[in-house]
């Protein structure tokens, strides 16, 4: 229920109080039609559990008090604090006659809360309850559960295993058939140059000086011959060749002037030439070739360099034979095993560059999901992850070429042939699984992938299964329950209120009581709980506990916290259910980041005038304004969401000078953020003494320090009177701009006439300085998502 309902529903309860009982029924009914089940339930209990003449009785005597209502916070006492209550523990020490030291055997703080909650409950219910828990967990919830999460991670694991074992096997089979073709061609290509012709023509050319020029009738004659019987060979009638020398000179080649110059002009070259003369059938590409005369000028081609040798075995020249169509087959091969595994399959060089036209990136490339067409693929593209599923909204916007591999590039470049079975993005920046494969010799790696989502589609079927499952076990678990529970509906409604909530954890402990996180029973809502025990139920701790209460209940800004209920038990011992807050303090906001932007100083500070200008306007005085009750954490749509909580030393604007007469008054609170009048001027604290203290807070945020330095109570109190604090930009260690400044030094100015008169003015300042330090959500998202987790979520 979000707060403005719970301001809805106690807006509603209040107008059926003042009806008379014969008209509940029919007020619920126009509830019900209006506004819904949910606040029809909530209005009929509440309707059940409540006592108006004993919580006006109860709330009469409002009394100055603290309290804690974060589980992140919990409350500092001071030295005087402490010391009055020693003097309660001395006084209850006298009264029973037991020594101080007998406190350490009072229960534990759970064991408190728990007997606090359960000391009220009939025998019976605690039999029916023990009763309905047992046949429901035993018989239904607990068993069921256990086998089929144990069945679902069975099956789960062994589909997955399924899966990999695929993708490895269909990546072993596409490098073994490339390893094949590759070898093939080149024992192929080898057989042609031992033909008497070839070897006739290429000995011509390669014997003589290297310096002396072949009569050009005698070039193109041998030329010609090798062109000849290279067509006669393969027949393909576009064959084309290189040839260089034993000691690596380039002599002649029918290949396109530009692609010769840049082959020849290639920095590995020597190293493949080095290669082949040892033997090695060297693929070479596939490349451009820009000068092709065919009707795509960008077709990839692919060759081979293999040594030519004479009778002797002995090299005599190494010749690069290309443009044989090997490069269609081979992009061919992969293109099959693509469409018939409906999986993606293509290979890659030692630089992640995309060797195969793979059938998946041109369907992309052609509905503009790629930011590249689907000619430039082909020994072009770069492998890349784009950190995103490419859109056509966004294909333009990559640069390629700065983006890390994807992880099956980046792999088998390095050498490696393994798989991945948990899903990575590939080089479109959708998620896939897949295996790969590096072939040494040709120096080429084989990638096989499949998109996430088809590989895992059989265990989503599945994971569907068992969600229905769980979801018919759980109607059925609870239309038993309904039975179950309509057979002790008497025996509840005389059960205490407090019963709905089960009590979690001990999140705080004060000078009155404990505070734990609760969770709602049939809301599920986590709510923190805080309980009076012990020795604290005098009669001041009590009527402190109803004011802090009545004065919290009363606000409704959303950044303020939200009493949800309150009162006491037949035994007189008071609890208050109140909104758990998640997130941070701004104290471990500062602790974990530093000094804060800005911008976010002045958005968090406007969302804390929010509250503070609520309690002005009702003439209260919240005088306990600090990092520490101050929580934040992140809303989704707002960005940083900021709350405002203990309202214990809430004051009337107006007090009389004998309210702060006492040392628990004057001293109530933190000094450090305490204006200068709460020491010696009395008479003038209002308003403005907890616009000092959001100064303080701002101060602090800006800065990742304290205004002054922290020192024992006395110094303290001398050095906030009559000195000023640190400079910002000292503090901060960077410039902080003249105005943000000075907005912060007006607020903490030693008089009270030198500060803003309301808090509306103060806010109005913080709106016109945000259009200069602005603060997003985004940049919200941003730091919560570095600096924070999941449960500090708003909601």
């Amino acid at each position: 229920m979000t707060p403005e309902q719970y301001e809805q529903l106690r807006g509603l309860f209040f107008a059926m109080e003042e009806l008379d009982s014969s008209k509940h029924a029919s007020f619920l009914e126009d509830a019900r039609e209006k506004y819904g089940e949910l606040i029809f339930d909530e209005l009929t209990s509440l309707l059940k559990e409540h006592h108006p003449n004993r919580a006006r009785r109860e709330g009469s005597n409002p009394e100055t008090f603290r309290y804690i209502t974060s589980a992140k916070d919990a409350l500092k006492l001071d030295s005087t604090s402490s010391a009055l209550k020693e003097d309660d523990l001395a006084t209850r020490r006298s009264k029973s006659g037991r020594d101080l030291d007998q406190t350490s055997k009072d229960p534990p703080p759970q064991q408190v809360a728990s007997n606090f909650l359960l000391k009220s409950q009939k025998p019976q219910m605690r039999k029916s309850r023990r009763r309905n828990n047992t046949w429901l967990w035993i018989t239904a919830l607990l068993p069921t559960a256990l086998i089929g999460w144990i069945t679902y991670a069975q099956v789960h694991s062994t589909m997955k295993q399924a899966v990999q074992d695929e993708m490895r096997g269909v990546s072993d089979s596409v490098s073994h058939a490339a390893r094949r073709f590759l070898s093939d061609k080149s024992h192929l290509v080898e057989s042609w140059t031992r033909e008497p012709e070839i070897q006739n023509a290429v000995h011509l050319l390669v014997d003589h000086s290297v310096n002396q020029e072949l009569d050009t009738n005698q070039l193109n004659a041998s030329q010609n011959i090798i062109a000849d019987q290279l067509r006669r060979l393969s027949g393909v009638n576009t064959v084309q060749f290189a040839v260089w020398d034993s000691d690596n000179h380039f002599r002649c080649s029918n290949l396109p002037a530009l692609i010769s110059q840049s082959i020849r002009e290639e920095r590995d070259i020597q190293t493949q030439l080095d290669r082949a003369k040892k033997g090695d059938a060297v693929i070479f590409g596939p490349f451009k070739n820009p000068e092709s005369s065919d009707a795509s000028p960008n077709n990839p081609e692919m060759g081979v360099l293999t040594a030519v040798r004479n009778e002797n075995n002995s090299v005599l020249a190494i010749m690069l034979v290309t443009r044989i169509g090997m490069y269609q087959e081979f992009s061919r091969m992969f293109f099959d095993i693509a469409n018939a595994g409906n999986l993606d399959a293509y290979a890659v060089n030692e630089i992640g560059t995309m060797l195969t036209e793979s059938p998946r990136a041109a369907t992309l490339a052609s509905s503009k999901r790629l930011d590249v067409t689907v000619e430039e693929i082909g020994a072009s593209l770069r492998v890349a992850d784009p950190g995103f599923p490419i859109q056509t909204s966004n294909h333009k916007k990559l640069t390629r070429s700065s983006m890390p591999l994807t992880r099956a590039a980046a792999s088998v470049v390095s050498g490696r042939s393994e798989g991945e079975i948990e899903p990575y993005r590939n080089y479109a920046g959708i998620e896939v699984v897949g295996s790969w494969r590096w072939n040494s010799d040709s120096g080429i790696g084989v990638i096989v992938e499949r998109s996430a989502s088809q590989a895992f589609a059989t265990v989503q079927i599945v994971q569907a299964g068992f969600i229905l499952l769980a979801s018919l076990l759980f109607l059925s678990v609870t239309i038993a329950a309904a039975f179950l529970a309509r057979a002790t509906a008497a025996e509840r409604a005389a059960v205490h209120p407090l019963s709905r909530y089960k009590v979690c954890e001990e999140v705080g402990a004060g000078g009155m009581g404990l505070v734990f996180r609760a969770k709602h029973q049939q809301l599920g809502r986590d709510t923190a709980l805080k309980v009076m025990i012990g020795g604290t139920q005098r009669k001041e701790d009590q009527m402190r506990f109803d004011r802090e209460a009545r004065l919290a209940a009363s606000l409704s800004n959303p950044h303020s916290v939200t009493i949800y209920d309150y009162g006491r038990s037949e035994d007189g011992e008071s609890y208050c259910v109140m909104e758990f807050l998640r997130g941070l303090t701004l104290q471990e906001v500062v602790d974990r980041s530093g000094y804060q932007p800005l911008g976010r100083v002045l958005f968090i500070l406007r969302q804390v005038c929010e509250a503070v200008a609520e309690a002005h306007q009702k003439r209260l005085l919240h005088l306990d304004i600090k990092p520490q009750n101050i929580m934040l954490s992140l809303d989704q749509a707002v960005g940083d969401w900021a709350v405002l909580f203990d309202y214990g030393l809430s004051k009337p604007i107006t007090p009389t000078l004998e309210f702060y007469s006492s040392p628990s008054a004057r001293w109530s609170g933190t000094p450090m953020y305490m204006a200068p009048e709460r020491f010696h001027h009395l008479d003038q604290v209002d308003q403005r003494s907890d616009i000092y203290s959001l100064g303080c807070v701002a101060y602090f945020l800006a800065t990742g320090s304290t205004p002054f330095f922290d020192s024992d109570p006395e110094s303290l109190l001398t050095i906030i009177i009559n000195q000023n604090p640190i400079d910002l930009t000292t503090r901060r260690g960077e410039e902080v701009p003249a105005e943000f400044a000075k907005l912060i030094l007006k607020c903490m100015a030693k008089k009270s006439e030198d500060r803003f008169g309301s808090i509306e003015d103060f806010i109005i300042q913080i709106e016109n300085l945000q259009t200069r330090f602005p603060w997003t959500t985004e940049d919200s998202r941003r730091w919560w998502l570095q600096h924070g987790n999941e449960s500090d979520a708003k909601r």
